[in-house]
């Protein structure tokens, strides 16, 4: 069973301080990779090169109730 999308009335925090119980929902960020076509000499095609995770792959959205 997969984790659902969004979570509700979860402990969020912001910068140390815990909005535990104030957080009615969470989206989670969507976890995509950023890859680049690598050519080297010598080579008949491209690779793809892993560089890590995308620029907004770690943007969340929660929302505190209250």
């Amino acid at each position: 069973m997969a984790m659902p999308r969004k979570l509700k009335l979860m402990n969020v925090f912001l910068n140390g301080y815990s909005y535990q119980g104030v957080a009615k929902s969470v989206t989670l960020p969507k976890l995509t990779r950023k890859l680049e076509n690598y050519r080297g000499a010598g080579m008949n095609g491209s690779a793809p090169v892993d560089l890590g995770l995308d620029d907004d792959a770690l943007s969340m959205e929660w929302s505190l109730g209250g």
